[in-house]
């Protein structure tokens, strides 16, 4: 053109997404899908951190996935060498109402379907456990939920019970100790306390031997050493000695008292089992070599 003349066009380009990407993305969400409809999931046992002497507890554990309806829980309570075995009774009532606890010890678990998909193909099963705590009986027991069909386990899960003194403050462990020990070997015995410690709180120790209780007192016995190590929300006490063939037999006893001489916590371990030590044939001097040292008689034979 003579005088010449400029032209501007804008082009709509839309973004080109790869076939590929699709498909990926369509087989990604479908076998999510798929996933849940299909694998079984199964949750851990929730409930109360804590138990409290004769309060009420609730264990609930879930399973969901594609199962027949015939499937079932049982839970089994088993502390030491006995187990007990609880099955549904068929309650009546809904979760959440615990009228059927009409004795103290006894156990009531019911099972409640939460969902369930359009044509059976998805159904969650919440199995609950409900009863009355016990400190005897349920400190450190331990809770299974088995889920069955056929009499045959799919899967099963596990909690243990922890029940605390004085309506839900602390807790006071046993006093830990091996079933026999050698004479002149050092053995450390600990104690702990958990929850709301006191923050005045005094730690003692005994010695029981022959129905006599003798004070171990801190710092001043050079055969026992008492130690602590205090947090927050804790406190352990250490006792740390070597023992003889004279505490063959003895007990001992760890106290937590208060500033006002009440005893919060006492727990006292099994009787103590010490060994003979065992006759060293190896001589003192030739020990830290691995040499055998000669019999006198043979020295002189020489």
């Amino acid at each position: 053109m003579p005088r010449g003349e400029t032209e501007r066009l804008k082009f709509l380009v839309d973004a080109y997404v790869p076939k590929e990407i699709w498909i990926a993305a369509a087989s990604g969400f479908l076998l999510v899908v798929v996933l849940q409809i299909f694998c079984k999931q199964v949750t851990d046992i929730s409930g109360c951190k804590d138990w409290t002497e004769g309060s009420l507890a609730v264990l609930k554990c879930r399973i969901a996935g594609r199962y027949p309806r015939t499937i079932s829980a049982v839970w089994f309570i088993r502390r030491g060498d006995k187990e007990i075995e609880v099955k549904e009774k068929g309650s009546l009532y809904t979760s959440g109402n615990y009228r059927e606890l009409q004795e103290p010890d006894s156990y009531t678990c019911w099972n409640v379907v939460k969902k369930k998909f359009v044509g059976g193909l998805r159904h969650s099963l919440c199995s609950i456990l409900c009863f009355q705590v016990h400190k005897e009986r349920h400190d450190q027991a331990e809770f299974i939920c088995r889920f069955m069909r056929a009499g045959k386990v799919l899967q099963e899960k596990k909690y243990y019970g922890t029940v605390l003194d004085n309506y839900g403050f602390y807790s006071v462990s046993e006093v830990c100790i091996p079933e026999a020990c050698n004479e002149g070997e050092k053995l450390t015995l600990n104690c702990t306390m958990k929850g709301n410690v006191p923050r005045d709180i005094r730690v003692t120790w005994e010695k029981c031997l022959n129905e006599e209780r003798t004070a171990i007192i801190k710092d001043q016995d050079i055969n026992y050493q008492v130690t602590e190590n205090k947090s927050p929300r804790q406190i352990c006490s250490f006792l740390t000695f070597c023992p003889t063939s004279e505490d063959s037999g003895a007990m001992f006893t760890c106290s937590f008292t208060d500033n006002e001489g009440r005893i919060l916590g006492e727990r006292s371990s099994q009787p103590l089992k010490v060994a003979e030590p065992k006759k060293n044939s190896w001589s003192r001097t030739y020990w830290d070599w691995g040499f055998r040292a000669f019999d006198e008689t043979v020295i002189s034979e020489m």
